[in-house]
């Protein structure tokens, strides 16, 4: 998850975040691909075969960039996002979630969801290898967001150590 750091964000629709998940929704294999921009989210779902996922989410510039690979497979270009609204810096990590079967009818009421208070059984085991910061290899005058610029293999080429 890369996210603009809270301090900077003040009243409601001020959320400024992208991520890159697996693991939730209402199947418990895929991954989930989320940008929000001023408190508005735009969500892309993706169903895999493993449960061992890697991840990477990169931002070179404006471009932010979603890959993924489930174990043993090939990488897969998840998105391509222009942000130019995005500070220079942004807090980094790795995001969560626990107890979805609690949310019920709530899953789809997002409003109502972040208005009650569950009293579930949250529980979570989370798994994380390694997280790794990369310099990014881009060819200058490259456009990360034109496929035309550059092909997804060049893409994950440029951004994983493959």
């Amino acid at each position: 998850m890369a996210r603009v750091p809270l301090a900077q964000e003040s009243g409601p629709n001020t959320a400024n975040w992208l991520f890159i998940t697996t693991g939730t929704g209402n199947r418990p294999r895929e991954v989930e691909i989320k940008t929000t921009e001023n408190g508005k989210s735009t969500l892309s779902l993706r169903p895999i075969t493993t449960e061992w996922v890697d991840l990477v989410l990169a931002r070179v510039g404006d471009a932010v960039v979603s890959l993924y690979r489930p174990d043993g497979g090939i990488w897969w270009v998840g998105a391509r996002w222009h942000r130019a609204d995005l500070p220079d810096t942004l807090q980094w990590g790795i995001a969560a979630y626990t107890d979805w079967d609690s949310f019920g009818p709530l899953q789809t009421d997002p409003m109502a969801a972040n208005e009650k208070v569950l009293k579930g059984k949250p529980d979570l085991r989370l798994s994380v290898d390694y997280v790794r910061f990369l310099q990014p290899r881009i060819p200058a005058g490259t456009d990360l967001l034109d496929p035309g610029s550059i092909k997804d293999d060049a893409l994950i080429q440029s951004l994983t150590l493959g």
